[in-house]
């Protein structure tokens, strides 16, 4: 009975502690090319969640969630037996990885980002963030769609976590 009880509070424990964790803590893995070279295609991320954006520094890596022109995009279309079927268009990323540049009370950084060039704040405003991929060929960022709302914000990268060796196929 004490064991069957000790194991349960054990299980318990774990159970807890597991979901508080993931309260916490975040693990997604890169996509695409915009953070090369600092992190490819199948780098595995762990990130620690934050929806405020005075827990930020210049130069940390964060997810967010996309801006809505960048978000997946879907059509209707009839099938042939009558029913609606929906088909998404575009990216469909939902999280993406970017550095910080400048934050709150930050002079504007119009030289490096064009679509903030005629802003009329000097400063970046309250509740915002201006984000950049590593790999400018190849990223959607402040470049193009100029401050990041603080909601947008998930979290910010602690560190990339070993790659695991790819699966070897099975042999037939």
């Amino acid at each position: 009975m004490i064991i069957e009880l000790a194991c349960g509070l054990v299980i318990a424990a774990a159970t807890w502690a597991g979901l508080a964790l993931r309260r916490r803590l975040l693990v997604i893995t890169v996509i695409g090319n915009s953070m090369k070279p600092t992190y490819g295609p199948g780098t595995r991320l762990l990130a620690r969640r934050v929806a405020d954006v005075s827990k930020l520094r210049r130069d940390d890596v964060v997810i967010l969630r996309p801006p809505a022109a960048e978000q997946p995009v879907g059509v209707t279309v009839p099938a042939a037996d009558g029913r609606v079927m929906a088909i998404g268009l575009g990216p469909v990323t939902s999280l993406v990885v970017k550095r910080v540049l400048a934050l709150p009370g930050d002079p504007v950084p119009r030289d490096r980002v064009p679509s903030l060039a005629h802003v009329d704040e000097e400063t970046v405003p309250a509740g915002r963030i201006v984000v950049l991929g590593d790999n400018p060929e190849e990223s959607v960022d402040s470049r193009g769609y100029g401050y990041v709302a603080e909601d947008a914000l998930v979290a910010v990268v602690i560190r990339a976590l070993a790659m695991s060796p790819p699966r070897a196929r099975a042999r037939r």
